[in-house]
């Protein structure tokens, strides 16, 4: 998603991986996903984040 959005993970990007979620569901019952809760919120909002990519190769210890 970093990739995706220039370096920030934003509302548009929340709601976008809320489309691929089991929204409809969750809102039918509330507080039963917390996580999707949360989602949708920030989807809401108006703050991003800043991230950068990992490749899985960075974090092998």
């Amino acid at each position: 998603m970093a990739t995706l959005y220039g370096g920030s993970i934003t509302p548009a990007a929340a709601r976008r991986v809320a489309l691929r979620a089991h929204t409809a569901y969750a809102q039918a019952h509330s507080e039963k996903h917390p996580d999707i809760d949360r989602l949708m919120a920030w989807a809401g909002g108006t703050v991003s984040y800043r991230a950068r990519p990992v490749l899985a190769s960075d974090t092998a210890t």
